[in-house]
């Protein structure tokens, strides 16, 4: 056999040198046909003679934008063919083809050329090289970059034969939180079975692969019609609906599925990579164990995440971001007994950005343990501001990231040795990130609980967990979920699970505050029935810390001249 690369111009010697004629035929690239474009020039390595060339096969040379710009053949004088682990090799041969023919400063083109060559040839002569390359060693699953080759190969067929092809970014629903509390060989086991799944649910043509951690790609050539894609998509949502028999830990388990078809959705690689992940994280957010289809209202949306995640990463470093302090009472007595420090961000060209808009962006891009570690540090120094007589307690929230950061419980021990006492410090966590029996979690909290802050248990009542769960944890605080309380008044059933919630969580030992108390109704129900402490804006709105230092001596003021009343 004979390698092939192809450059320059020159379709004469291609002919002469394989007996087939460029304007007219097609080489087997992959799972597709391939036109040889008829004004390229072929460099060939081994120079076959006059004897002609049985039979070819292979695969463009793509540049970064998707667009090939050369074609790496293997000719034999026999007839044969060529195994899926030889052309997964051939592809990435022509990736790495590209890359040094796209040269690097101060490299001689000629040395890049040659050694292009030589890096072939090695690679040709060794015949595992394909199993050992641009696999997934988990899944035996081509990995992200062979998945790259063979997008680029499928849409160049498409773009040739006005084919349809599709990519299927696939995601697992909430597999970081469901495999909290496996091992990692059963986590490793899922992911396998996954990979498994997947490949026997698709035609031998299509290619499935490991793109990223718990992320996966199906790619799909030769479409006939939109009803394909949905069949297809609706054929992988059920092999992937798998249930506590058929997984490790008892959990169950489902995926959601984005999808961007060329030509409508781009005709690049990379805009169809880019457009089915956008599509992907929409089915997620509408649910999970769904499909979704790129749309351009999705294009600016995702665009818009991107901005903003890039904004965030230079929030921190551009001091953008500041706290306010919501003021917490007593409920029987009117008393001020603390605050929680609430994260606020002004950007100069987003203007005020609401945490519900940036704290989940932040969190996917990892960026939520810095700025939570930020928040931890800068309320602890800012609460010098309004410190003084009284043990007002400092309530911040943190989320299950930050609890297993190595670093965290550094964070926590700067805060008390910079003068706040550990028992003013109050650390508040979700539902979703407290309840979860990871093997770190239980460790983060006993360590919390071993330096003496308190923990509070947040959001209660959005639907998660029960009291019993919380038997066993060192909790100090439980908080009612302001949706919760929004219609006590109105509703004599959310009424009573209040007042429910209320009572149980005191025979646990548990200090009981409602968040979001908007009206005296409200405020006079949960002193009805006994409720610890409220915040919300009936009772006081976020403010600076200069501005909480007088609304404190306010409150003391109130507060002194009722004793004196009495």
């Amino acid at each position: 056999m004979a390698a092939i690369v192809l450059a320059d111009r020159g379709e004469s010697f291609f002919a002469a040198a394989t007996g087939f004629t460029p304007e007219t035929e097609q080489i087997n690239a992959g799972h597709s046909p391939f036109e040889i474009p008829a004004d390229e020039e072929f460099v060939v390595l081994d120079m076959p003679g006059e004897e002609r060339f049985q039979f070819f096969a292979g695969v463009p040379i793509v540049d970064e934008a998707g667009r090939p710009f050369g074609l790496l053949c293997v000719l034999d004088r026999k007839p044969r063919d060529l195994s899926p682990a030889s052309l997964d090799g051939l592809s990435l041969v022509a990736g790495s083809i590209a890359r040094d023919l796209a040269g690097r400063p101060g490299d001689d083109p000629l040395t890049q050329r040659s050694k292009s060559r030589r890096e072939i040839a090695a690679a040709a002569a060794n015949p595992m090289w394909s199993h050992q390359s641009g696999m997934d060693q988990l899944t035996r699953l081509p990995n992200r970059v062979l998945a790259f080759d063979r997008l680029s190969v499928m849409l160049s067929a498409a773009r040739r034969t006005g084919g349809i092809a599709a990519a299927m970014f696939i995601g697992l629903d909430k597999f970081s939180e469901i495999t909290d509390c496996l091992t990692s060989e059963e986590r490793d086991q899922i992911l396998q079975l996954v990979g498994h799944r997947l490949s026997e649910a698709v035609r031998d043509s299509d290619t499935v692969a490991r793109f990223s951690g718990e992320e996966f790609l199906i790619v799909c050539s030769d479409l006939r019609s939109s009803d394909d894609i949905e069949k297809v998509a609706e054929k992988l949502l059920e092999v992937l609906r798998l249930d506590e028999s058929e997984l490790p830990g008892a959990t169950a388990l489902t995926a959601s599925i984005g999808i961007s078809v060329h030509p409508t959705d781009g005709h690049d690689p990379h805009a169809i990579l880019r457009n089915s992940n956008a599509a992907m994280y929409r089915a997620m957010e509408d649910g999970g164990d769904r499909h979704a289809y790129f749309s351009r209202e999705m294009s600016a949306q995702a665009h818009r995440r991107s901005a903003m995640e890039t904004r965030l990463h230079q929030a921190l470093a551009g001091n953008e971001f500041h706290l306010e302090y919501l003021p917490l009472l007593h409920v029987e007595t009117g008393e001020l007994v603390g605050a929680e420090a609430l994260l606020r961000w002004s950007n100069p060209d987003l203007g005020q950005v609401a945490p519900r808009r940036f704290v989940p962006v932040a969190e996917d891009a990892g960026l939520i343990t810095n700025i939570g570690r930020w928040v931890l540090e800068t309320a602890g120094l800012e609460e010098r501001v309004w410190e003084g007589e009284g043990d007002l307690r400092l309530c911040v929230n943190v989320s299950a990231s930050q609890m297993t950061d190595p670093e965290f419980l550094d964070s926590v021990q700067k805060v008390i040795d910079a003068g706040l006492p550990a028992e003013r410090l109050e650390l508040e966590m979700t539902e979703s990130a407290l309840i979860p029996n990871g093997p770190e979690m239980p460790l983060a909290i006993a360590a919390l609980d071993e330096l003496g802050v308190r923990l509070s248990l947040d959001d209660f009542g959005s639907g998660y967990s029960a009291l019993s769960h919380m038997q066993g944890l060192p909790l100090d605080s439980v908080k009612l979920d302001s949706m919760l309380l929004r219609s006590v008044v109105s509703s004599p059933e959310d009424a009573a699970l209040a007042a429910g919630i209320i009572d149980a969580a005191h025979r646990l030992g548990l200090n009981v505050v409602a968040e979001g108390v908007e009206t005296a109704e409200q405020y006079e129900f949960l002193r009805r029935h006994g409720c610890d402490e409220a915040q919300g804006y009936y009772l006081g709105e976020p403010m600076s810390a200069e501005e909480f230092r007088k609304f404190k001596k306010q409150s003391n003021d109130s507060v002194a001249s009722r004793s004196r009343d009495l």
